[in-house]
């Protein structure tokens, strides 16, 4: 009993005025939260048998009041947060949720401004590439132009995007045979939608005229960009976007260098500095790979033993190895994605804005065959899988909407990249591009969770600046 009034067997019932007002002040003390319904349904909902008839002893009005300041203080406790220990592995095996709709909301808030931002990027970019008034010539580099950095910058920022609706809570609706290669088409039809709408704008301003060229180069890179995003998002629903992207980044960094050094043969200022950056970066990458494992548990010191429960056991290291599969074998792909285009450049003998604006409208045309292909292949494989089509509106539905918006993020981010390697090459441009993963990484941490314990964040922290450094190093090495 909250009230020193229950239970009181020698106070009669009563209907007067003092009665009534001390069952409304019992109904307050005992349910605080409802103030607001109790004045019109509390005398149905409460049953007090023993109220005082006549008078109200003083000691009873100040026991009442101490029980109500004591309850009220109660309610404005904080409940305390119990952390989950329930690692991501773990949570996608039982098909539960990997957000909560608060995280959804988040999510969803943050890749709306992505999409704001990345347009702006773009747009500046286009406006000084306009104005530039010094033509490039196939093969060479402008490190001392603005334009390739911000084109570097604009492709960090918004490629750090692109997970942001990869966990949605919604895909666990759809199997998982099945949502990665329907997310994957609808980031194809995405970014297809908005490289053709920038080259409407620019044909609608002047800036790019003739026919459509390089439909095979924009085909090329349209498969490659494709098997990326499917690797991509795979690997995030098995690691998480922190250690996905990260083996991905680095991985992609080496082989863009390679492609840069060995194949269109780029300048360099120093070879052991890149040799010594290749290496600093495959150690960032074991480290980001060994982050979401039990490895910084047993590192750590005073980590309880009941915390590394759960994270090494064997479906966990089978997860752990497919989702290092994934993102390994989406950066060798990562790293071809400037090729088909650097290709289109020395096809053409010269580097012009209408050139790079035709390749950007033949990437676009390649994407919507991509999302064709690969959205067929869906039918087919459901139909297959299946029997039926039972399902398959809903699953197109839960991923038609976060796909395209991933999709038009990769195409802002496509852009930055085609001018990042356009002025500064393969082996220093897109190298630069990829140090996203510390963007990726704060969105895994912060916003799903990934790593709760603090020894697996220290991991990825030294990973993330282990990765950072090698880029560093790079770009010096090939900024000649």
């Amino acid at each position: 009993m909250p009230c020193a009034l229950r239970g009181s067997s020698s106070w009669p019932t009563s209907s007067t005025r003092q009665g009534q007002l001390l069952l409304m002040l019992g109904h307050f003390i005992d349910q605080p939260q409802k103030e607001a319904t109790w004045l019109g349904v509390t005398f149905q909902r409460l049953e007090f048998r023993n109220v005082l008839n006549k008078s109200l002893p003083p000691f009873t009005l100040l026991y009442a009041a101490s029980g109500l300041r004591a309850r009220r203080r109660h309610s404005r406790r904080p409940r305390p947060r119990v952390a989950s220990r329930t690692s991501l592995v773990e949570t996608l095996e039982m098909g539960e949720g990997v957000a909560t709709d608060n995280t959804d909301q988040k999510a969803w808030f943050a890749a709306r401004a992505a999409v704001l931002m990345g347009l702006a990027m773009v747009s500046t970019l286009i406006a000084l590439r306009v104005g530039d008034p010094v033509p490039l010539i196939a093969g060479m580099k402008r490190t001392g132009s603005p334009i390739g950095w911000l084109g570097a910058l604009t492709a960090c920022l918004v490629f750090g995007s692109t997970t942001l609706l990869s966990k949605l809570s919604s895909f666990t609706r759809v199997d998982a045979a099945t949502r990665g290669g329907l997310y994957a088409a609808f980031n194809a039809l995405g970014s297809s939608t908005l490289n053709l709408s920038f080259a409407w704008v620019l044909r609608q301003n002047g800036l790019l005229s003739g026919t459509v060229t390089g439909l095979p180069y924009g085909v090329f890179g349209a498969s490659i960009i494709s098997i990326v995003l499917t690797c991509c998002f795979m690997g995030c629903q098995k690691v998480g976007a922190a250690c996905t992207v990260a083996v991905l980044a680095s991985t992609g960094m080496c082989i863009s260098f390679l492609w840069g050094i060995f194949v269109f043969y780029e300048s360099l200022r120093s070879v052991a500095a890149a040799a010594l950056a290749l290496l600093v970066l495959a150690l960032g990458a074991s480290l980001c790979s060994v982050a979401n494992t039990q490895l910084p548990l047993r590192w750590g010191r005073g980590v309880a033993s009941e915390e590394g429960e759960g994270i090494g056991n064997k479906e966990q290291s089978v997860a752990l190895a497919t989702g290092i599969a994934f993102a390994f074998f989406g950066g060798l792909c990562d790293g071809t994605l400037m090729v088909p285009f650097k290709l289109f450049c020395k096809s053409a003998g010269t580097t012009t804005k209408s050139l790079t604006f035709k390749y950007m409208e033949a990437f676009g045309f390649g994407q919507g065959l991509c999302f064709i292909v690969m959205f067929l292949f869906q039918i087919v494989f459901w139909r297959q899988r299946n029997s039926s089509f039972n399902g398959f509106r809903e699953a197109v539905r839960v991923c038609a909407a976060p796909g395209m918006v991933t999709g038009m993020l990769w195409a802002i981010a496509n852009v930055g990249s085609i001018h990042a390697t356009e002025f500064l090459g393969v082996a220093l441009g897109f190298p630069l591009t990829q140090t996203n993963i510390i963007v990726h990484a704060f969105v895994g941490i912060l916003l799903f969770g990934e790593m709760p314990h603090s020894a697996q964040r220290r991991t990825c922290g030294v990973a993330v600046l282990t990765i950072l450094l090698g880029a560093a190093c790079l770009a010096w090495a090939g900024s000649s």
